[in-house]
């Protein structure tokens, strides 16, 4: 060949090589197979709030209309008592745990193999405010955490008992994060539920004044993801952001849940614009819009 083709080939080769590379990857980043279910299907309203799933497989959703149930093939819905939208649910052990306006308590399965529910807002010896909208509830030991935005009662399932926190601020949410319960109170900052009492852990005013989606354990770090402003390491020496290279992407967002799965990546679950997957190192696997 003449050594000026040959100067111009291989740089050539090389790139359509690294083309051919880039191409592969891309396509080896398939999106997980994703079925969509219609209000048609399970005929019940298009809003749906929460989403839990029992040790026997199956799936239950707070939706406006009442409790959903799937079981792999066919829906249930079962109306709440007072016709109110369920926001929370949480399945632990043989009890599905709800809560919606003024109301929570928890479901189980009778001899019929029918959900039958138990009111635990009836046996108060305080009643609910007038203007409690369960938002969030957190299971761990013998403890049930059912959160609004200005209380969080505290069922004991071994004695049956109550312990009722109360704040003047808002309380933004309660999280589990490796068996241990938090919840941040705006204007304050984030609590740990210590031996059944409140424990402030940061008054750091990103934690006062960002709302949590939700908080992670790393190690002896806890790892907190707000909904604006991205993620942020809590450890002896302070709180301090985690830069990530999806960071200017995620900062755009709106993000109103999250979830981490197993293999360490994060699932963000976004106002209106979708879902987004980042890995373990917060670099962007996947957006599902």
């Amino acid at each position: 060949l003449n050594p000026n083709y040959s100067a111009l080939i291989r740089p050539l080769f090389i790139i359509c090589h690294l083309f051919f590379l880039v191409l592969t990857g891309l396509q080896a980043q398939e999106i997980p197979p994703i079925r969509n279910f219609k209000p048609q299907d399970y005929q019940a309203d298009r809003q749906n709030w929460s989403i839990a799933q029992s040790d026997e497989k199956y799936v239950y959703i707070g939706n406006n209309d009442g409790l959903l149930e799937f079981n792999g093939a066919s829906w249930k819905l079962y109306p709440t008592p007072n016709n109110s939208v369920i926001r929370c649910v949480n399945a632990y052990k043989d009890r599905i745990y709800t809560g919606c306006f003024r109301e929570f308590g928890y479901w189980m399965r009778n001899e019929l193999g029918n959900l039958e529910y138990t009111s635990l807002s009836d046996r108060l010896k305080e009643p609910v405010l007038e203007n409690d909208n369960f938002l969030s509830i957190v299971t761990v030991d013998e403890w049930v955490l059912f959160q609004t935005s200005q209380r969080i009662y505290i069922f004991n399932t071994i004695d049956s008992t109550f312990k009722i926190i109360s704040s003047e601020n808002e309380i933004r949410r309660a999280f589990k994060a490796d068996e241990n319960i938090y919840y941040q109170i705006l204007g304050e900052g984030v609590y740990k539920f210590e031996k059944g009492k409140p424990k402030q852990i940061s008054s750091h005013p990103v934690l006062r004044e960002n709302r949590l989606v939700n908080i992670f354990n790393e190690g002896n770090r806890l790892l907190f993801q707000t909904n604006e402003r991205g993620f942020y390491f809590l450890d002896e020496s302070g709180l301090s952001k985690w830069d990530i290279p999806a960071d200017g992407i995620i900062s755009n967002l709106s993000v109103y849940a999250s979830q981490r799965l197993r293999d360490g990546s994060f699932i963000l679950g976004t106002i209106s614009k979708g879902l987004y997957q980042l890995d373990r190192s917060g670099n962007l696997m996947n957006h599902i819009d």
